[in-house]
């Protein structure tokens, strides 16, 4: 599944959220300090060896998807496959 936005905040980590919804937005609501932010693509559940990625950017916040996001994302969602 695609079309997904993120930021990752130092205290609590990935936010996850629909696309429409700007990233700046989300920012406000939690009132935390954003490391990193852009897309992500969340490979469906039946999809075999597929796994998320990180990529792009958030122009309302002035941050970039950090070169670890992706596998960070992916060990959060999938910790016993490291």
């Amino acid at each position: 599944m695609s079309g997904f936005k993120y930021i990752r905040f130092e205290d609590i980590g990935f936010v996850i959220f629909e696309k429409h919804v700007p990233h700046s937005t989300i920012k406000q609501l939690l009132n935390e300090k954003p490391l990193s932010a852009g897309f992500c693509d969340l490979p469906e559940e039946d999809s075999c060896g597929t796994k998320a990625s990180c990529f792009g950017e958030s122009v309302s916040l002035n941050l970039k998807a950090a070169e670890k996001d992706t596998e960070l994302l992916q060990r959060k969602l999938n910790p016993f496959s490291w």
